[in-house]
C-alpha cells in the first residue's frame, strides 16, 4: 500500500462510523454465516469491505500491523486510492482473487472479474448491482470459505502417530570447509547418526558414528575432522567427539563426567585446535579451554571468576569480551589482548539484554544484538570505544537475527518473525542471489533457508519448509546454476493431507495484543470442532509458523490446534516479556484463557471439548489451566512440566547459577514472594483439578527434576484421582528417542480421544 491509502485509511477510521472489528461481538458478526436479514441496505465503501473481509477470512482479530500487512497484499500500490469511496464488484473480485490465491495473468479489472465468476465467488449475490452491501457481502465470504476450505466436511484419511513421529530420513545438511564432501544425520539402530558422502560422486554414504544409546545432538567440521556431540540419556551433560571419516573410529574428547561443553570458536586457521566452554572446574561455571581435537588434550584459556555468564573471541580465537551477570544486571567487559585485564564496557540495566555475535574481520567493531534504551531487539555494530551504529531495527517485534560473511565482513541480510518468517536485505548481490533460489524451487521467502556455503560462498545447502511441508534439502552451485534435491523428510508424508497454520491475533482482557496460530483439521468445516490449546514451553520463547509433527497429528485426528504467544514470550520486545514477570498462573494463564475463549465465541471450538496439552513451562500452564480454570478443560496433558515452583527454583542445574536473580525476577523468590509461589504452584491446590489428566515424564530431565511429575501425580492419588502417568528412565527434557516418542504420542492421542470425542 502507499502513502496515500495509508493516509485515507486512517482519516476513515477517524472520521466516518466505521467501527475497527476487533471486538468480540464484531468478530462474531463478521463471521456469521446464517441467512439472517441485515436491515441495512447501504453499500460498503473500499475500507468497510477491507476490515470486514479480514475480520471474516482471516484470524487476525487483534494486530492492527497484521491486518494492514494483509490488506497490503491484496490491494497493491495505486489501486482504491480513495478508500472511502463505494467498493464495486470488480474491486472486490481482485481482492478475493488474490486472497485465495489464485491470481495468474490478470491484468485488468475485467480479468479479475471473469476469474472471480469461474470460481463461484458471486454465485450467491444477485448480479443486478455493480456494487456490494453487507449482506452481499457475507454471502460471498461463505463462498470463499467453501471454495478454499473445501465443503465436504469428511476430514482426511487417518495418518498413523509412527509416520508423524518416527526418525524423518536425512537431515542437517553440511558441507564440508573445502566444499568437496557432504554431511548429514539420518537413523542407524533407531538413534540420529552421522554420514559423510563425496560431493559429486556415486559412491555411498559412509557411517561416520555408530550411537545406539543416544541421538547425535549436534555435529560440525573442524578442518578434515568431523566432531559431534552427544548427552547420556538426556541428562544434557554434552561432550564432543571426533569420527574419522570411516567411522572406524570415535572418541570422546571430553570424557569428563557430570560435565556439558559448549563451543565458543572453530578457530579458523588455527590448525587442529578449537575454542570450549567446560564447568570442570566448578560445575556453576564454564571456563575457557583450547582442545586439540586429534588428540583430546585441553589447555586453560580463561579462568571465569563466578560471574561470567559467556565469553567471546576475536577473529584470531583470542578472548577479548566477557558478559558479566547475575541474571538481573550485568556488564560487557572488553580487553585489548588477553594479557589484559577486562575493563567496562556496555552496562546492562535490568529488562536490557546485549548479546556480543562476533568481532569484524580487523577485529575493531563487534557485531551484538541489543535492546538497549529501546523496547525491541535491534542488530547494532560497536567500535572499540562502546560507540553505537543500528545495523538493523524492526518496529513490531524484535529482530531475530542475521547472516554475516566473515570473508567479505559484511551483514547480508537480518530476519525478523512477525507472522512468519521475514528477510531485510544488506547486499545486493546476495538478494538476487537468494531470489534467483527462491524462484527456481517456488517458494514464499518465508519458506526458504540458507543452511550452510562454502568459503567462496559459490556452493550452498538450502532448505525448504512450510506448515505443510516438514521440510526438503537441496544443493545449490551458483556457478553452474545447477540446483539439485538431496532430501526430504518424512517423504511418507503428503502435504495436501495436512492442515494449514494460521497466524492469528486477538486481545487480551487487559488489551494486550497476542499474536499466535491455529491449525484447524483439513477439510473439515471450522464450526464446532474439538480444540487442543497448546502453550509453549520457556516461558522465554515463542511459537513460530512452520512444520510441527505433533500439531499436524492432532490436527489430523480432528483437532483444531490453538498455539498462543502469551505475555513473556520473546520476539515482541521488552515490555511484552516483562509483561509477564511473576505472572506464572495469573496474567500468562490468562492470555491463554483468552485465547479458547476466542476461539470458543468464533464458533470454531466446541466449549465442551477443551483440552489442554504443554511441555516444559507449558506444562506448568497445562496443570495450571486444570488447577485455576477447572471448568474449562476436558482433558489435560501435561509432559515434563513444573508442579511446585519452590522445588523448580530449588533444583536447577548448576550451570544456571549465573541466571538464579533473573529467575527470582521473572518467576519470584522463593521467600519475599512465598505466597505467591504458594498461588500458582499447583500441587498446592490439588483439590480444585478435577480435569482428568496425564503426566509424562524422563527421570534424568536436569531442568525439571522427576520430582515436579511425582509431586502432582502423587498428591491426586492420594485424593483418589486415577492419573496416568509415564516415565522413561532414559530420557530427559523431553524424549528423544524414537521409541519413546511414539510411545508417548500414541498415548496422548489415546487419551484425548476418550475424553474429547465422546
Amino acid at each position: 500500500m502507499n502513502k496515500r491509502f495509508l493516509s485515507a485509511s486512517l482519516a476513515v477510521i477517524l472520521t466516518a462510523s466505521v467501527i475497527y472489528p476487533v471486538s468480540i461481538h464484531d468478530v462474531r458478526a463478521a463471521n456469521e454465516t446464517s441467512n439472517t436479514t441485515i436491515a441495512q441496505e447501504e453499500r460498503l465503501t473500499a475500507q468497510e469491505f477491507l476490515e470486514l473481509a479480514v475480520t471474516s477470512l482471516t484470524f487476525q482479530h487483534g494486530s492492527e500491523s497484521m491486518r494492514q500487512e494483509i490488506i497490503n497484499k491484496w490491494v497493491k500500490d495505486g489501486e482504491l486510492e480513495n478508500v472511502s469511496n463505494t467498493i464495486k464488484r470488480n474491486e472486490v473480485a481482485r481482492i478475493l482473487v488474490r486472497a485465495l490465491d489464485k491470481e495468474e495473468k490478470e491484468v485488468t479489472l475485467a480479468d479479475y472479474l471473469a476469474t472471480a465468476n469461474t470460481l463461484g465467488l458471486f454465485n450467491s449475490i444477485s448480479n443486478n448491482s455493480d456494487t456490494i452491501t453487507k449482506q452481499d457481502a457475507m454471502k460471498i465470504f461463505t463462498t470463499f470459505k467453501s471454495i478454499k476450505n473445501g465443503a465436504s466436511n469428511e476430514g482426511v484419511n487417518e495418518i498413523s502417530v509412527e509416520d508423524f513421529m518416527k526418525n524423518p530420513g536425512n537431515f542437517g545438511y553440511q558441507l564440508s570447509p573445502d566444499g568437496n564432501y557432504i554431511t548429514f544425520a539420518s537413523a542407524w539402530e533407531s538413534r540420529s547418526n552421522v554420514f559423510v558422502k563425496k560431493m559429486n560422486d556415486e559412491s555411498e554414504p559412509v557411517r561416520v558414528t555408530s550411537s545406539k544409546d543416544r541421538d547425535i545432538a549436534a555435529f560440525f567440521w573442524k578442518d578434515d575432522t568431523l566432531l559431534y556431540a552427544k548427552d547420556n540419556g538426556g541428562d544434557e551433560n554434552f561432550h564432543i567427539y571426533s569420527s574419522t571419516f570411516n567411522g572406524h573410529e570415535e572418541k570422546d574428547l571430553t570424557p569428563y563426567p557430570g560435565v556439558t561443553v559448549g563451543v565458543l570458536s572453530n578457530l579458523q586457521g588455527v590448525k587442529d585446535e578449537i575454542l570450549i566452554m567446560m564447568n570442570k572446574e566448578d560445575v556453576k561455571v564454564f571456563d575457557v579451554y583450547k582442545l586439540n581435537v586429534k588428540t583430546g588434550e585441553t589447555k586453560h584459556v580463561a579462568k571465569n571468576p563466578g560471574n561470567i555468564a559467556d565469553w567471546l573471541a576475536d577473529r584470531d580465537g583470542n578472548i577479548r569480551m566477557a558478559t558479566v551477570s547475575d541474571g538481573v544486571e550485568g556488564m560487557i567487559l572488553y580487553r585489548d589482548t588477553e594479557k589484559d585485564e577486562f575493563k567496562p564496557f556496555i552496562e546492562i540495566a535490568a529488562g536490557d539484554e546485549v548479546t556480543p555475535l562476533g568481532f569484524s574481520k580487523d577485529n575493531k567493531h563487534i557485531y551484538a544484538t541489543s535492546n538497549k534504551g529501546r523496547d525491541k531487539v535491534e542488530v547494532v555494530k560497536y567500535d572499540l570505544e562502546g560507540n553505537e551504529e543500528v545495523i538493523m531495527a524492526n518496529e513490531e517485534v524484535d529482530v531475530k537475527g542475521v547472516l554475516y560473511n566473515g570473508e567479505q565482513d559484511k551483514v547480508l541480510y537480518g530476519a525478523y518473525i512477525t507472522d512468519k518468517v521475514h528477510y531485510q536485505f544488506f547486499d545486493e548481490d546476495f538478494e538476487k542471489l537468494f531470489r534467483k533460489i527462491q524462484n527456481k524451487l517456488g517458494v514464499d521467502e518465508s519458506e526458504l533457508g540458507i543452511n550452510d556455503y562454502n568459503k567462496e560462498m559459490t556452493k550452498f545447502i538450502v532448505s525448504v519448509s512450510s506448515d505443510t511441508v516438514y521440510g526438503k534439502y537441496y544443493y545449490y552451485d551458483s556457478t553452474t546454476d545447477d540446483i539439485t534435491e538431496l532430501a526430504t523428510l518424512s517423504s511418507w508424508l503428503k502435504s495436501e493431507e495436512l492442515a494449514e497454520m494460521h497466524p492469528i491475533s486477538y486481545k487480551s482482557r487487559d488489551g494486550l495484543t497476542i499474536n499466535g496460530y491455529l491449525t484447524l483439521p483439513k477439510n473439515k468445516e471450522a464450526k464446532d470442532l474439538p480444540l487442543i490449546v497448546n502453550p509453549h514451553g520457556g516461558p522465554w520463547a515463542r511459537d513460530v509458523w512452520g512444520f510441527n509433527p505433533e500439531v499436524q497429528l492432532l490436527a489430523n485426528r480432528g483437532y483444531a490446534v490453538l498455539q498462543v504467544n502469551f505475555r513473556s514470550s520473546t520476539g515482541y520486545g521488552k515490555d511484552f516479556l516483562q509483561a509477564g514477570n511473576k505472572q506464572w498462573g495469573l496474567k500468562i494463564q490468562d492470555d491463554i484463557t483468552d485465547g479458547v475463549q476466542w476461539a470458543i465465541d468464533q464458533g470454531i471450538a466446541d466449549p465442551d471439548r477443551i483440552g489442554i496439552y504443554g511441555a516444559s513451562f507449558g506444562g506448568y500452564a497445562t496443570l495450571a489451566g486444570i488447577t485455576f480454570t477447572p471448568d474449562l478443560y476436558a482433558a489435560a496433558v501435561d509432559y515434563v512440566g513444573v508442579s511446585n515452583i519452590f522445588t523448580l527454583l530449588d533444583t536447577v542445574p548448576p550451570y544456571w547459577e549465573t541466571m538464579r536473580q533473573m529467575l527470582y525476577e521473572r518467576v519470584g523468590h522463593p521467600e519475599e514472594d512465598k505466597e505467591l509461589l504458594t498461588a500458582v504452584s499447583p500441587v498446592f491446590h490439588v483439590d480444585k483439578i478435577k480435569t482428568p489428566l496425564f503426566v509424562a515424564q524422563g527421570a534424568n530431565d536436569p531442568r525439571v527434576n522427576q520430582a515436579e511429575s511425582d509431586q502432582i501425580v502423587e498428591a491426586l492419588r492420594a485424593r483418589g484421582v486415577d492419573v496416568e502417568y509415564m516415565l522413561k528412565e532414559n530420557e530427559g527434557h523431553g524424549f528423544l528417542n524414537e521409541e519413546n516418542r511414539i510411545e508417548f504420542y500414541n498415548a496422548m492421542v489415546k487419551f484425548f480421544d476418550s475424553h474429547l470425542k465422546k
